[in-house]
């Protein structure tokens, strides 16, 4: 027996969206339901495509995770463009992440909320989407440190004491300064490299 569909008007159509959890989410991911390589995220419960990073975006996540790994790196593991889960509703991949160690490596499982030590998130064409969107999602899980890395505006943002939705402390950093995360006080990072000015701005 054919099953009649209820007809739907169009409008409405266009405003139904599909929600996941994280389980869905990387079960998805895990059969290849979503190719491997595209890079997507979800938060709180959709699905979003991370835009593929142009070579300043590279260049910074590169000379972050380089100083990251060449200094205390026994004292947390350097996680780069991997899923970090957060509660059941949001699968996100910062750009570079600091986790707690852990005996195996995380080779068992998608690391949670309570190994990360600091998230930074790089951002040029995707800063509304970093600012709007991923900020507060980690406020709200209790990231406790997240960096945005401003392309555009060469700044290196600060964010600090999560509550509810947002940090309650943000510092912002920039060209000639250093800044040290707050799970390692004695790395400290050059903003003017990070930001990649002397490249810029055409220095050798």
């Amino acid at each position: 027996m054919a099953v009649q569909v209820p007809s739907m008007p169009l409008r409405a159509r266009r405003q139904v969206r599909w929600r996941f959890t994280a389980d869905q989410y990387l079960a998805l991911c895990d059969t290849g339901f979503i190719p491997p390589d595209q890079h997507t995220e979800l938060i709180e419960g959709e699905i979003f495509v991370v835009p593929t990073p142009g070579p300043l975006h590279a260049s910074c996540q590169m000379a972050l995770t380089r100083l990251f790994m060449a200094r205390e790196g026994d004292r947390f593991v350097v996680w780069t463009e991997n899923a970090v889960r957060l509660g059941d509703d949001s699968v996100v991949r910062p750009d570079v992440a600091l986790l707690r160690p852990e005996p195996n490596e995380y080779c068992l499982r998608v690391p949670n909320v309570s190994d990360v030590l600091l998230a930074v998130e790089v951002a040029n064409t995707s800063l509304s989407h970093d600012r709007r969107r991923k900020l507060p999602l980690y406020a709200r899980h209790g990231v406790p440190e997240v960096w945005l890395v401003s392309l555009p505006e060469r700044r290196l943002e600060v964010h600090r004491d999560p509550h509810g939705r947002r940090y309650r402390e943000m510092m912002v950093h920039g060209d000639g300064e250093r800044v040290a995360p707050m799970c390692a006080p004695a790395v400290a990072v050059d903003v003017g490299n990070v930001l990649r000015v002397r490249f810029r701005e055409g220095g050798g």
